[in-house]
């Protein structure tokens, strides 16, 4: 038994060895680590998105062919703004050469961006990458942009109130606002009382999203003249209390 206790007691001592270093070096560099989780985080998501968009890909087609027929509608070239662009995984749905603004909290994902577009969307121009959140948009004026696009992002907002106010601030009249995200199940179901459950530590184990949230009430009370919203199953086997989602067009 002397050499397993002796294992576990270097076990037990490596273990708060580690641990003591990682918050020294927290301590002596905050920013360093921010930096490296916010790479890490923009690398797992180029890597792990396209999975969960390929889920909802017949819903996202439906989605952008009504971006497609605004632009035919319009007859001129689009100028677009994407709110948590992420890795810029829907860039290969927008029309040709249209002007692309977006805002995300994570610089480190505009190497990804800039990335997709060159292989996927050439022809399109990113126009302004801002850091910053849905909530408060001041680099974006009035009434600018034709379209705004947000794809599994309403989920994450520190106050969706906000964040839609802010998107119907900056579209045109008569701008689309599209949508496609992830929503609380209904009421009474069993994936409703496990998302529930999950809630309390769902936001910390996936960078701020939150399970139940109902975010179709609050597209319908954002003021928009004309929404429509679609609820759809994002067919996801083993996360079944994942699988409630919902696609539609706003209209300002």
């Amino acid at each position: 038994m002397a050499p397993i206790d002796g294992l576990i007691r270097d076990f037990i001592f490596m273990s708060i060895g580690v641990f003591v270093i990682f918050l020294m070096y927290k301590w002596l560099f905050p920013n360093h680590l921010s930096k490296m989780r916010k790479r890490f985080t923009a690398w797992l998501l180029s890597k792990g998105m396209p999975r969960v968009h390929n889920y909802c890909k017949n819903e996202k087609q439906l989605l952008f062919k009504k971006l497609e027929k605004h632009h035919k509608q319009l007859g001129c070239r689009l100028n677009i703004l994407e709110v948590g662009i992420g890795s810029g995984i829907n860039v290969a749905h927008f029309p040709p050469d249209s002007c692309l603004s977006c805002i995300e909290p994570n610089f480190e994902n505009r190497v990804y961006v800039e990335q997709n577009i060159k292989n996927k969307a050439p022809s399109i121009k990113l126009e302004k990458f801002v850091v910053g959140f849905a909530e408060d948009m001041p680099d974006f004026k009035d009434n600018t942009f034709d379209v705004v696009v947000c794809t599994f992002v309403l989920c994450s907002v520190r106050s969706q109130e906000r964040a839609l106010k802010e998107i119907r601030r900056v579209l045109k009249p008569g701008g689309l606002f599209l949508f496609l995200e992830h929503v609380a199940a209904p009421k009474s179901s069993l994936s409703r009382w496990i998302q529930e459950k999950l809630q309390v530590i769902w936001p910390y184990l996936s960078d701020g999203c939150n399970l139940n949230k109902e975010t179709w009430q609050q597209v319908k009370n954002a003021d928009f003249s004309e929404v429509d919203i679609t609820h759809f199953n994002l067919r996801l086997k083993l996360l079944q209390f994942l699988s409630s989602g919902m696609f539609g067009v706003a209209i300002k």
